[in-house]
């Protein structure tokens, strides 16, 4: 954690009534000093914060060093608007300031918010950075207000800083409030800036880059993971529709296409399936070993079935016993014909089956008769 002594430079001129930032600039500047203090303040039980106003009349310091952020929060509270911002006047005291921190360890720190214009000169702006500079104070402007005024004048001062500090331009009309912006920042989230300060550095690799340098091991878990993520986007394309393999076989199913569901939420069996496995029901009984039959086949010409009572009970004195056939000489036609009504798929009024009734009770009379001639 960083030891620092800070001073906040808050602009309070007329420009920061504008309304460019909900509620307005000043409304704005509030909650982001009161985050930053807050923030300060957790890093380290030691560091120091001062207030200075840079509008008005005159430049006034509010609170000199403290560890105190309620009295920073209550001296905000009482300041007014008005006035133009004095610039280099501001950074003088804020030197001055600083001269008399607590800790003889403490690191020096600005933290200057620009809303308004900037009304010094060049050779004023850059001689005070110089004077900065030699005394390792750093500083962090935050400009969200005439960006584009003062732009040349924050880039000339940024110049002759040194490495350490840094520009944070804020535009308007983001959406989001100062604070929120400012806490992906170095200002909240530590870390260098890049050497110029005419960039807006509350990107997400300077982010990256404040992580890396306040927590090492963290950052190289998260690359570790970010890596492996990439490997695994690149390796099944996901990004790219037309290499994704659930793009590649558009599937064809549609509703009507599956079987229907019964009461229990079981697939219930379609009429070509239960022809299918009685065919293969009556295949296996019979001792078939051609399963190459055509479906259709079966349907027209459905195999003759043995009515259940003549297999279980066959004549006891049948003459045909041994050579497997069956006995109807004891049968008469009305049993035959009522067995072969109850048979599902027999239409009795079939020519066949009508010729098959009487081709069987016509044997059975000439057998009859050739035993009595033989008695």
């Amino acid at each position: 954690m960083v030891l620092e002594a800070c001073v906040i430079c808050i602009d309070n001129s007329e420009w920061m009534r504008n309304g460019d930032f909900s509620p307005t600039r000043y409304d704005a500047q509030f909650d982001a000093c009161n985050l930053i203090c807050g923030r300060k303040a957790s890093d380290n039980a030691q560091n120091s914060i001062g207030l200075i106003t840079s509008g008005g009349d005159r430049t006034e310091v509010k609170v000199t060093l403290t560890d105190d952020v309620g009295e920073i929060i209550t001296a905000l509270h009482k300041v007014k608007i008005g006035g133009r911002l004095k610039f280099v006047q501001s950074l003088k005291i804020a030197q001055l300031a600083l001269l008399h921190k607590r800790n003889p360890n403490q690191m020096l720190r600005i933290i200057f918010f620009v809303g308004s214009p900037i009304t010094d000169s060049e050779q004023e702006i850059s001689h005070i950075a110089e004077v900065l500079k030699i005394h390792k104070i750093s500083v962090d402007l935050v400009a969200f207000g005439e960006t584009e005024v003062n732009s040349q004048k924050l880039e000339i001062f940024m110049n002759k800083l040194g490495d350490s500090s840094r520009l944070i331009l804020v535009p308007s009309g983001l959406g989001i409030s100062l604070s929120d912006f400012l806490r992906s920042t170095p200002i909240l989230v530590g870390g260098d800036s890049n050497v110029g300060g005419d960039t807006n550095v509350g990107g997400e690799d300077n982010y990256n880059d404040s992580l890396r340098n306040t927590d090492p091991e963290l950052y190289e878990i998260l690359e570790m993971s970010r890596r492996a993520y990439e490997e695994e986007r690149l390796k099944t394309g996901t990004d790219n529709p037309d290499t994704n393999p659930s793009n590649t076989e558009p599937s064809n199913t549609e509703p009507s296409d599956l079987p229907p569901l019964d009461n229990d939420g079981d697939v219930q069996m379609l009429d070509q399936d239960m022809d299918e496995a009685i065919r293969l029901s009556l295949l296996t009984g019979s001792g078939t070993e051609d399963m190459n039959i055509d479906n259709t086949q079966v349907q027209n010409n459905p195999p003759s079935i043995t009515p259940p009572e003549v297999q279980n009970n066959p004549p006891p004195n049948s003459s045909n016993q041994d050579t497997g056939e069956i006995d109807t000489s004891n049968l008469g036609s009305e049993f035959v014909t009522n067995i072969l009504k109850e048979l599902k798929g027999v239409d009795m009024d079939d020519p066949s089956v009508q010729n098959l009734i009487s081709n069987l009770f016509n044997n059975n009379d000439k057998d009859k008769k050739d035993t009595d001639k033989k008695d």
